[in-house]
């Protein structure tokens, strides 16, 4: 998600007397029983840390804290190497989830820290990234009550809307066609309607080098939603 205007939005707002921002031409939604400004912080890998994503919430808007890679901390604030000491892929795969859920976890609780009671924060992660299931369902169980929903592409998150409905968070799924968001509704996502977020659309063609397109389609020729084949 390309947030440059996002952030100008916020940039150019004016603040209130009482030190509330403004924006002009924007109003607010209610989204996880909170009234906030449409503003969502882009996600990518470590990049939205609990820097941004808190200073995000801060301003009102609804902050996104990376879950991939996401750094973990000494109890002098250091940042801990993650390093593996496994001698077989399943101990180090253990590992990487260990890793995964500590980082995620300590990321939310300083990005929470941060926003100060305003606004909200979602969380990013990517489908097919290793053990994605059971970070995602370390990382929710030990924030509950700071996490307002998950974003989610890089595959197709079948159970992503279970696992965060279990959890009483929304979901919001990244795709890059609306056939990929039929299937996922057919097969899963309409048993917890009540918990769908949004969608969010990347465009195969103008979106970046990670959205997938078929055989059958040009990337040198731009389509539409209805095209593409898989979820961003």
């Amino acid at each position: 998600m390309n947030c440059s205007h996002l952030r100008r939005g916020v940039l150019y707002g004016r603040r209130t007397h009482s030190g509330e921002t403004r924006v002009k031409g924007l109003q607010p939604i209610q989204y996880a029983g909170q009234e906030v400004w449409p503003l969502i912080e882009g996600k990518g890998v470590s990049a939205t840390n609990h820097a941004s994503s808190g200073a995000w919430a801060a301003a009102g808007g609804i902050g996104t804290v990376s879950a991939v890679n996401a750094d973990s901390y000494d109890p002098e604030g250091r940042i801990i190497p993650q390093v593996y000491q496994g001698m077989t892929r399943r101990e180090r795969h253990e590992e990487l989830i260990h890793y995964g859920i500590e980082g995620a976890v300590a990321q939310i609780e300083r990005a929470y820290e941060i926003a100060d009671g305003k606004g909200l924060l979602n969380v990013n992660v990517l489908w097919e990234m290793g053990g994605a299931q059971t970070i995602l369902h370390g990382l929710l169980e030990r924030t509950r009550g700071k996490v307002a929903g998950v974003t989610c592409g890089a595959g197709m998150p079948y159970k992503l809307s279970e696992i965060a409905a279990s959890y009483g968070v929304y979901y919001l799924p990244i795709i890059s066609s609306g056939r990929a968001f039929r299937a996922l509704w057919t097969r899963a996502y309409s048993k917890a309607a009540e918990w769908l977020g949004g969608v969010v659309y990347e465009d195969p063609w103008l979106a970046g080098g990670h959205n997938g397109l078929s055989n059958a389609e040009d990337p040198r020729q731009p389509g539409d939603l209805s095209a593409g084949q898989g979820a961003a």
